[in-house]
This record gives structure tokens, sequence and C-alpha cells, in this order.
């Protein structure tokens, strides 16, 4: 696809020796993984609760509130697309 270097100076690429190239779906999987990652993230606000307490914020009774309900139990989920990550 050439989308993938579309924004690639190709001439100045070569003329400086650097090498490109578009490996399309080389990391669809690894992609994919961390999508289903963040989603698990956000849902138990764990980046605000490390960001709370790396501040020395820690606010009793707020995160087992927000992390212990009822999560993504009962949701319908997916990745919307056919390309190579939809597909994974």
């Amino acid at each position: 696809s050439p989308l993938a270097v579309d924004n690639v100076d190709l001439q100045q690429a070569v003329t400086s020796g650097v090498r490109v190239a578009n490996c399309a779906g080389a990391n669809a999987v690894a992609v994919a993984e961390l999508t289903w990652g963040l989603v698990l993230a956000c849902d138990r606000r764990i980046t605000a609760q490390d960001r709370d307490l790396k501040a020395g914020r820690w606010r009793k009774g707020f995160y087992a509130a927000s992390t212990l309900r009822n999560g993504l139990r009962g949701r319908t989920l997916g990745v919307v697309g056919y390309g190579s990550i939809g597909q994974t």
C-alpha cells in the first residue's frame, strides 16, 4: 500500500542512503493486542491511577469503586475494519 510511505520523501531518502520499506501487516497482531490492552487500561483507569500515585495523590475508596465495578462484563466490543489489524 502506498499509504504507508506517502509522507516519506523517497527521493531524499535515496539521496541520503536511507532504506524505506513498506512491511504491510507485519505488526498487525501486535497492534491488535495493544488496542485491547488500551481498552482494558481505559476501562480500569490504570493511567489515571498511576499518575495520581506518582504525584502522591491516592484517593482512598475512589480507585476500588472505579476498578471493581462490572468492567467489560456484558459489553460487546470489536475492532472495526477489514484491514490487516481488523481481521487479526
